[in-house]
């Protein structure tokens, strides 16, 4: 029969079509994980950098705690001034220890992304300075925008299930005609 042939046909092209988005979204969540591990490998990064900056304002602090203390108890400035002195302080280091926890997460969250235990101790290296150079483009802002919209995942996704909709509309058109057969 002439129009399962054209049916059967339209049918193919679909699941065809079908594969292909299937293909853009794994394109797609593989270029979102590619965007969360660098995320997460700067963040780290950068936290490995603070950590002992962190921990020398940490320290100070904490020394500034004890000297504004001892200043309180030997009544060499107002009581006032000395009490809001120590809860500036507080609060800089409750701050202070909120960013550290947050950065000590970001180790947590790279090895995670990598799947490596969480426990597991590493360090991470800087490869910003590698002395690597750009590459050089020779395409214009238009044409990379243009390249930049023709490779995006959802607009091609898009594209092939407008394909999909449009064999749809044909199958239907070949189910009208009546059967067709050749012997």
């Amino acid at each position: 029969n002439i129009l399962d042939f054209g049916v059967s046909y339209f049918q193919a092209k679909q699941e065809a079509d079908r594969v292909l988005i299937a293909s853009e979204l794994r394109r797609k969540s593989l270029h979102n994980l590619l965007e969360e591990v660098q995320f997460a490998y700067w963040k780290a990064v950068g936290a490995q950098q603070l950590e002992q900056e962190i921990s020398a304002v940490l320290n100070g602090a904490q020394e500034a705690m004890v000297l504004a203390k001892t200043i309180e108890k030997e009544n060499l400035r107002s009581p006032i001034v000395s009490l809001r002195y120590q809860l500036d302080l507080m609060n800089a280091v409750r701050q202070l220890e909120k960013v550290r926890g947050e950065l000590v997460l970001a180790q947590t969250d790279l090895a995670v992304l990598l799947n490596l235990d969480p426990k597991i101790k590493f360090r991470l290296v800087d490869t910003s300075g590698s002395g690597l150079p750009d590459a050089p483009v020779d395409l214009s802002i238009l044409e990379m925008e243009e390249m930049a919209l023709l490779q995006r995942p959802e607009l091609r996704a898009e594209h092939y299930q407008t394909r999909i909709d449009a064999m749809e509309t044909r199958k239907a058109i070949l189910h009208a005609f009546p059967g067709l057969s050749f012997n």
